[in-house]
């Protein structure tokens, strides 16, 4: 429904236009041309009692009085719009003609502080001008807000519904309305709409209170779907699903349970891992599920451990370096002394380098970090907190370093190859040599300095190994609900790649059935490191390889071990009791932001109506308000009545298997019957027979059903 919270009436200002004045007939047709059900009458600095009683009777529209007034602040004038509920207008009228007082209307003007403590008796809201021609000053805000000792009822009005959508968009609270000044073209005003129809004032100010974002605006996204279901199978259900509150009610065995495992069922249908629910049953396995913790790759992060540090090629490709024995070098001398004259060109040529791959291979570690860390910088659009030209800069900058880190990767890489090709083409000729004359070339090299360069390559990996593998654990809290005088209860996640630190209840990468066979590998790495550059390494390295290779371990991540310890936010183990674990279920089923569909079936059962007040409505009012759909079937007011539904689904049975199910919401304060429209119940004495729930419900039901019911 459109609702016009900005509508002159009349020209009272010397510089308004004419056209603001409309007749009774005009001011009906063209509001029902523009579909609009509700105006606030808001003329400057002037409230006409007399047109708001005669333009109120009409059944096209809802009237309710206000006025826009000059106000004056620190830093500033500016308008601000006072509408106060119908049932004050006479006490209104009587604070508009004392503090204006007959006054000239272009001069009036009145405090912030004079106009709180003037209207701030009666049931009213406030729409002050911001960004909006006279706007007005962010500091005099601020005190406005202060004066108004917390209330929740000032608002902002923009110069436009696009500007009231990016408000909006910010978290501010927006209104808006058509501020219109010629009634001959009323209807093409942007006008907004409400989200749901209301039914008065006061449940105008409750669907306020619901959310922030209470007005559409044309930039608002899709805010409900239709959803068909077939809970039985004599029974098909079409029902709008609101990214909120839906709430199922209605006595026992009305299918309320059947028609949300279908709901559910349809959500998960769509092939996306967006839907969580929660029913009730077996709660021990639940609450299992919910304190286990499992081996995830990324708990590599936690331990801080790069990927290379991980490798375990050394072990798996290890092959030794053979020195060049003295019988060698023996034969090249004889040989030599028998050799024709004309030597042949490679015959004495040797070969001092060590080869190595470990500078070509750092060279490519260190491209990798530094690329990484640009990549890290760029996701924090560094080009919003830089000028364009310091921005340019950095991106010449960051282009040279990777250049120049590349290059020097590729440079170490050729050498490398280059070197190795180099050895190759001696050592094939001299074997060509000796194939043709068989001669005994000179050893290419005595093999000593690449002997222990290799073992010396073997010695500080096995270093970084038995550091990683004797490495505490580190840890990271799971939260997994909140309890009362208990405070937040989380799993401590204790990850590490220490076999010594976990048992056969711990979670491995490679199963618990390897814990055995993991400590016996730890143990062999420690003596190896110790036997690097003895007779006996290679008998352990074979030893190594073949237990690696028989359980199929290629990196340090399959070491990778989890437990989980459940604690209290004062950090103390703690072992919740039956009914404990009950509420965790529940408040964890609603702890996801990344989920979108939030289905509970009787939650309040086995809780406690406390607990729901005051852990679980919270958390439902807050995934609402971050556009969740969140469908519950409960008999507990204090979820559907605080919860303050968009949706509202009411079963009834009426017996012999058939069943009446009426739609609707309790702002608008009607139930329709979804096969009969003319059929209607009402929401709040309806909810009131059929809901249960604690104190604060029942109070707050004061404005949901409203006094006269309740």
């Amino acid at each position: 429904m459109k609702i016009d919270l900005h509508c002159h009436t009349r020209k009272i200002k010397s510089g308004d236009s004419c056209n603001r004045n409309v007749s009774f007939d005009d001011f009906v047709n063209k509001t029902k041309l523009a579909n609009v059900s509700i105006v606030a009458i808001t003329n400057h600095n002037f409230f006409d009692y007399d047109q708001f009683v005669k333009f109120s009777n009409t059944k096209n529209v809802k009237v309710w009085p206000g006025i826009e007034l000059d106000i004056v602040g620190k830093k500033g004038s500016s308008h601000c719009i006072v509408i106060v509920n119908p049932k004050d207008v006479l006490d209104f009228k009587k604070i508009c003609e004392e503090k204006i007082n007959n006054q000239n209307p272009d001069t009036f003007n009145i405090s912030i502080d004079d106009l709180v403590n003037s209207f701030d008796c009666l049931d009213a809201i406030y729409i002050v001008h911001y960004y909006k021609s006279p706007s007005i000053h962010d500091s005099d805000l601020e005190y406005f807000k202060n004066k108004l000792n917390g209330k929740n009822n000032l608002y902002l009005e923009p110069g436009n519904l696009k500007s009231a959508g990016i408000f909006i968009a910010h978290g501010l609270q927006t209104l808006i309305g058509s501020d219109v000044s010629n009634w001959s073209e009323y209807e093409k005003c942007e006008i907004p709409e409400l989200k749901l129809p209301i039914e008065s004032f006061e449940k105008f100010k409750l669907l306020l209170s619901k959310n922030d974002n209470a007005i559409k605006t044309f930039l608002d996204k899709k805010y409900h779907e239709v959803v068909s279901v077939t809970p039985f199978p004599d029974f098909k259900l079409s029902l709008e699903i609101y990214n909120d509150v839906n709430i199922f009610f209605g006595g026992k065995g009305t299918g309320k349970t059947e028609t949300l495992k279908k709901i559910e069922a349809y959500y998960k249908s769509k092939g996306n891992n967006d839907v969580v629910s929660y029913y009730g049953a077996d709660k021990k396995k639940q609450y299992s599920d919910i304190i286990m913790v499992n081996v995830d790759d990324k708990d590599v992060v936690l331990i801080g451990i790069e990927d290379d540090d991980l490798e375990l090629n050394t072990i798996l490709n290890w092959n030794d370096i053979s020195i060049t024995s003295i019988k060698d070098y023996v034969e090249w001398i004889k040989s030599k002394k028998t050799s024709s004259k004309k030597n042949f060109g490679f015959i004495n040529s040797t070969f001092d380098t060590v080869i190595t791959a470990e500078k070509h291979d750092e060279s490519i570690k260190r491209f990798k970090r530094i690329n990484k860390g640009f990549e890290d910088i760029d996701k924090n659009e560094i080009s919003k907190i830089i000028d364009q030209e310091d921005f340019n800069i950095y991106k010449t900058i960051k282009s040279r370093i990777l250049n120049n880190a590349r290059k020097n990767a590729i440079d170490d890489l050729i050498k490398y190859h280059s070197l190795k090709l180099e050895k190759l083409t001696i050592d094939k000729m001299k074997n060509l040599y000796f194939s043709k004359k068989a001669e005994k070339s000179k050893p290419t090299e005595a093999g000593f300095v690449a002997f222990f360069a290799n073992l010396s390559i073997l010695s500080n990996r096995v270093k970084i190994i038995n550091q990683l593998l004797d490495m505490d654990y580190k840890t990271r809290k799971i939260t997994i609900g909140y309890l009362p005088d208990k405070g937040k209860i989380y799993i401590q996640k204790k990850v590490s790649l220490n076999p010594d630190l976990f048992d056969k209840e711990s979670k491995f990468r490679l199963g618990q059935g390897n814990l055995t066979t993991l400590k016996e590998l730890k143990k062999l790495f420690i003596k190896l490191e110790d036997k690097v550059f003895s007779k006996d390494a290679n008998e352990i390295i074979a030893t190594i390889k073949a237990k690696l290779t028989g359980l199929k371990i290629n990196s340090l991540i399959d070491f990778l071990a989890v437990k989980g310890v459940t604690k209290k936010e004062d950090g103390n183990d703690y072992n919740p009791s039956s009914g404990e674990q009950a509420m965790l279920i529940l408040n964890n089923t609603l702890l996801d932001d990344s989920k979108n569909v939030f289905i509970l079936d009787e939650p309040e059962l086995s809780v406690g109506h406390a607990y729901i007040n005051d852990v679980i409505v919270p958390r439902i009012k807050y995934l609402a308000s971050i556009d969740k759909k969140i469908i519950i079937s409960t008999h507990d007011a204090n979820i559907g009545v605080r919860t303050l539904p968009f949706q509202t689904i009411y079963r009834v049975d009426l017996g012999d298997n058939k069943y009446q199910t009426f739609i609707g919401n309790p702002f608008e304060d009607i139930l329709r019957d979804i096969d009969d429209s003319t059929k209607t119940l009402n929401w709040s004495t309806t909810a009131l027979k059929t809901l249960e729930g604690g104190k604060e419900a029942f109070l707050e039901r004061d404005i949901v059903y409203g006094k006269e019911k309740y």
